[in-house]
């Protein structure tokens, strides 16, 4: 069962991803995955308390299921996110892309997150925000 006060012991991988807030200060979220049944995964994006305004604990802020096929790929677009305050910043939502366009598009979908035999790795990340910019 998950626990996102101890997200390492109920999770089966994590990732770490740098985000930034409206000021372009930067925050690691750690995105945990945790297995739930064949080609089935879900996972959890939580940030540490001192980074959000008003919170104690780690911070669960986004979550969703991951669906593979029996080859490992995502068969469809998975996007999803979650609404987080980060203190002394404004609200604002964060959407994770854990894949290309999926097969019905004519695309493979392996080529963002997948299911393989194989240990749990990161092989690439990117994200569309940038850190504060002094003059």
């Amino acid at each position: 069962m998950w626990d996102p006060a101890n997200p390492e012991a109920t999770s089966n991988f994590f990732a770490p991803v740098t985000i930034y807030d409206s000021l372009g200060t930067s925050h690691e979220v750690d995105i945990f995955f945790r297995n739930v049944a064949p080609e089935a995964w879900h996972y959890y994006a939580l940030v540490k308390s001192g980074d959000v305004k008003d919170a104690s604990g780690n911070i669960e802020f986004a979550w969703g299921n991951l669906t593979f096929t029996s080859s490992g790929a995502l068969p469809s677009l998975a996007l999803s996110g979650g609404a987080i305050t980060f203190a002394g910043a404004v609200e604002q939502t964060v959407t994770f892309d854990f894949g290309s366009l999926p097969p019905t598009c004519g695309a493979t979908g392996l080529d963002g997150v997948t299911e393989l035999a194989a240990p749990s790795s990161v092989n690439s990340e990117s994200q569309n925000g940038r850190g504060r910019v002094d003059p």
